[in-house]
């Protein structure tokens, strides 16, 4: 068992940040990591103002690479290496998740899957907060696999942060509660272990808890994006079925 303890998360860890360091420098800073540099080099002062008029929902992010700019500059590689750092810490845990539920095998081939989704190395080049959102969801859904194992109180509130720090990170990290919902639910109504119902019902409890105070931790955030929704996609044309689909007729 401890043979794969550590090597199962190794690989994909490293497989991962090779494939985001390489080349990190070379395309050009596009607009929105251009918009991430502008709100970062900010006084912290200037910084708050600027997220309670727009870009509300990345200011724990901007904040961060407040601080990481002060230290290593502001260089494209400076700047995209914590979306390295992020993207790898992620591979590892899908890795971990993998291996808990369905032995190395799984776990390894997991974690190395997602290493070579183009995506994957894609966001972990960018300076922006994609990466630290999957690294978020992907904390969560482990942390909420051990509360399920084992739903005891401190496990549920490391969910709950975990959780929070997803929706911090990118609002929409808050969507994953929906499919760990489902898990939960499944796991209440054809349990496993053989839990009894009053078990059952205690688990559920604790993730409706986690869920709510998840949300509760992000509603600042959730507030202010609500209202500047309007300024920064209220102007966005809602696209065709036809062209959602890829369905619409050519020419």
């Amino acid at each position: 068992m401890r043979r794969g303890a550590a090597a199962v998360w190794l690989w994909p860890m490293v497989l991962t940040a090779v494939l985001g360091l390489t080349g990190i420098s070379g395309p050009i800073m596009w607009r929105d990591e251009l918009a991430t540099w502008s709100a970062a080099t900010r006084s912290v002062p200037q910084l708050w103002r600027m997220v309670h008029h727009i870009d509300a929902v990345h200011g724990s992010y901007y904040l961060g690479m407040h601080f990481w700019i002060a230290v290593f500059g502001d260089s494209p590689a400076a700047m995209r290496v914590p979306s390295v750092i992020a993207m790898t810490g992620a591979a590892g845990l899908v890795a971990l998740t993998g291996r808990k539920l369905g032995g190395y095998t799984a776990g390894i081939t997991a974690g190395l899957v997602f290493a070579l989704i183009p995506g994957i190395s894609r966001f972990a080049q960018e300076a922006r907060p994609y990466a630290f959102v999957t690294f978020f969801a992907a904390l969560a859904t482990l942390l909420l696999l051990r509360a399920l194992e084992r739903p005891v109180w401190h496990r549920w509130v490391v969910y709950a942060l975990a959780m929070g720090a997803a929706g911090a990170s990118n609002v929409l990290g808050l969507c994953l509660l929906s499919g760990h919902a489902v898990v939960v639910a499944l796991q209440y109504w054809r349990p496993a272990d053989g839990t009894d119902s009053g078990g059952r019902r205690e688990t559920a409890g604790g993730f409706v808890m986690a869920a709510l105070a998840a949300v509760v931790i992000d509603s600042p955030i959730l507030a202010l994006g609500h209202d500047q929704a309007s300024e920064q996609v209220g102007t966005l044309q809602r696209p065709p079925l036809s062209q959602i689909t890829g369905l619409g007729a050519s020419g």
